[in-house]
């Protein structure tokens, strides 16, 4: 499934968009996304221990295209929670 995330600043870059910004981006997706799963799944957004396989299946997210513009845009390809992790999915009501 595709995921969009919309960067906006003051400043326009167009095309050239800086390595900084992308680079702290993609240095947090995964702990964020780990969270919201967590938050979402658990009803609390960390956790103590070894991280579960499910987890890590169902935040296994990859960059598939990066634009510039008015706003840069960065997408995502993130699995389908049924698909990544079934038995979990199906046993929240």
């Amino acid at each position: 499934m595709i995921q969009t995330v919309t960067l906006k600043s003051e400043t326009q870059y167009g095309d050239r968009v800086p390595p900084e910004p992308i680079g702290n981006l993609l240095r947090e997706t995964p702990a964020v996304v780990q969270q919201a799963i967590r938050m979402a799944f658990l009803g609390r957004s960390t956790a103590r221990g070894r991280q579960p396989e499910w987890l890590k299946a169902m935040s296994d997210v990859r960059v598939v295209d990066l634009r510039g513009g008015d706003h840069t845009m960065v997408r995502f390809d993130a699995p389908r929670f049924g698909e990544a992790a079934g038995k979990v999915y199906d046993q929240l009501e």
